[in-house]
């Protein structure tokens, strides 16, 4: 993403739309559940998105790489 954002202003616009547009989303599903289990929770939300979006990425990309002493099974 920032790395990206270096190489140019298309890049830096195609990364600001893909934030924008995360952040637009994690807001009005955090709304939503919010209006359907109690607006206590709407403040907690967004950053619970976020922290199961990245540590699920984390997680497929560490998955991608074998293990040193994996044997491939």
């Amino acid at each position: 993403g920032p790395v990206m954002s270096l190489l140019g202003r298309f890049w830096r616009l195609l990364y600001s739309l893909s934030v924008g547009l995360y952040l637009l989303l994690s807001l009005a599903f955090s709304v939503k559940q919010a209006a359907k289990h109690g607006w206590r929770y709407l403040p907690l939300l967004p950053v619970v998105f976020a922290v199961l979006h990245i540590s699920w990425g984390l997680g497929f990309l560490t998955g991608l790489w074998p293990d040193e002493g994996d044997s491939g099974r």
